[in-house]
C-alpha cells in the first residue's frame, strides 16, 4: 500500500531502427518520488516495447484521486493483450474496508494507457471482463498524458510478463472470469473450433494480409465441422457468450491468435492449434503463456499436413480426451 502515490504520464519514445526496442514510460512513484518497479510493464530485453522509466521524478501538476485505488497495470485496447496483460493484474483480494470505500465512490482501479494505442475508454468487452473478474461497477481511471496523484494505492506484483511467463495468480483471474460468466449447455460433445474465416475476410476487405488463404480457411471450417466440432466465428458474439462457449468445451481448436486465447477461461480443456504463416510449427507466444499457466494439454498441427493427416490428428486428440 502506497500513500500519496504519483503516476507519471504515459509516453512512447521516438521511433528506433528496425529490430531495436522502443521505449515506453508511465509508472508509479511513491511519496518520495521513487520508482516502483512492480508498476512497470514487463517484457524481455530486445522485444518491441520496453519500459524505461527514470528512477526518480519531479512531480508535475497532477489530477488528484481521493480514496483507495488498485493499480491495474497497463490498459490495452487490443483484446488479446487486454485479457493477457490487463485483467491478470486484478488478482488481489481486497479488504472489506476498501470495498466499503469503493461503494461510497472513494476509489476504484487506475491503469496506465499503453502509449502506442488509441485514447483510453472502456469498451463493452473490457467492462465485461473487469466486471466478471470481480469488480462490477467500480470507478475506472486510465492515466494518459496528464499525471495522476493518488491518496492511497494498492500496487500488486505483475502476474504475467508478455513473451515470457505467467503465474498462478494470472490463471486464477482467468478461471474466476470463466466461473462468473456461467455455463453454456449448447454443445453436448464439448468440441469447439474458433474459426478465423470472417475475421480474415474483414482483414482482406480492408487491404490487409491474412495469415491464411481463403482456401485454407474454408478447408479448416469444413474439416472441423466434419470432425464434429461446432464452428464458431467468435467476433460475431458478445464476450460473455464467447467465454461460456469456451468453459463448456473439452477441446478448443483454432489458429494462433486472440480467439484461441479464450481457452484461458477453460483451464481443463485441451487445446489444438493449427499452424499458420506467423506460427507454422510452434504455439503462439500468448497461447504458450495461457496453456502453461493452466497446465493444459496442447497439440499443434503444422500447415503442411494434408486433409487426411489433419483428420487423424484431430481424431486422436478427441479420443484421448
Amino acid at each position: 500500500m502506497l500513500d500519496d502515490a504519483y503516476l507519471s504520464p504515459s509516453k512512447m519514445g521516438p521511433p528506433t531502427p528496425p529490430g531495436t526496442s522502443r521505449e515506453i514510460t508511465g509508472a508509479v512513484y511513491d511519496a518520495s518520488n521513487v520508482l516502483q518497479p512492480d508498476s512497470q510493464r514487463i517484457a524481455p530485453p530486445g522485444t518491441q516495447y520496453n519500459a524505461l522509466d527514470p528512477e526518480r521524478v519531479d512531480r508535475q501538476d497532477a489530477r488528484y484521486l481521493p480514496g483507495t485505488w488498485l493499480y491495474g497495470g497497463t490498459w490495452f485496447d487490443h483484446f488479446g493483450h487486454f485479457m493477457l496483460e490487463t485483467v491478470t493484474s486484478l488478482w488481489p483480494e481486497l479488504s472489506h474496508e476498501v470495498r466499503a470505500q469503493w461503494e461510497q465512490g472513494l476509489g476504484g482501479i487506475v491503469f496506465h494507457r499503453f502509449p502506442f494505442q488509441n485514447p483510453p475508454s472502456a469498451g463493452p468487452y473490457q467492462q465485461t471482463l473487469i466486471d466478471l473478474a470481480g469488480f462490477p461497477g467500480v470507478n475506472l481511471e486510465v492515466v494518459d498524458a496528464q499525471p495522476v496523484a493518488v491518496r492511497r494505492l494498492i500496487l500488486p506484483q505483475r502476474s504475467l510478463a508478455i513473451y515470457d511467463w505467467a503465474t498462478p495468480e494470472a490463471a486464477s483471474v482467468w478461471s474466476r472470469i470463466g466461473l462468473a460468466a456461467g455455463s453454456s449447455s449448447a454443445r453436448p460433445n464439448g468440441l469447439l473450433y474458433l474459426s478465423r474465416t470472417r475475421f480474415n475476410e474483414r482483414i482482406r476487405a480492408q487491404g490487409g494480409q491474412a495469415r491464411t488463404t481463403v482456401a485454407r480457411d474454408r478447408q479448416l471450417d469444413e474439416l472441423m465441422d466434419g470432425a464434429g466440432f461446432e464452428v464458431v466465428c467468435p467476433e460475431t458474439l458478445d464476450i460473455t457468450t464467447q467465454i461460456r462457449l469456451a468453459t463448456a468445451s473439452r477441446v478448443i481448436a483454432g489458429l494462433s491468435g486472440t480467439a484461441l486465447h479464450l481457452s484461458a477461461f477453460a483451464p481443463t480443456a485441451a487445446v489444438l492449434q493449427f499452424g499458420d504463416e506467423r506460427w507454422p510449427n510452434s504455439l503462439g507466444f500468448g497461447q504458450q503463456l495461457v496453456s502453461a499457466a493452466h497446465g493444459q494439454r496442447v497439440a499443434l498441427i503444422p500447415p503442411t499436413l494434408g486433409s487426411l493427416a489433419v483428420r487423424l490428428a484431430v481424431r486422436r486428440l478427441v479420443r484421448r480426451r
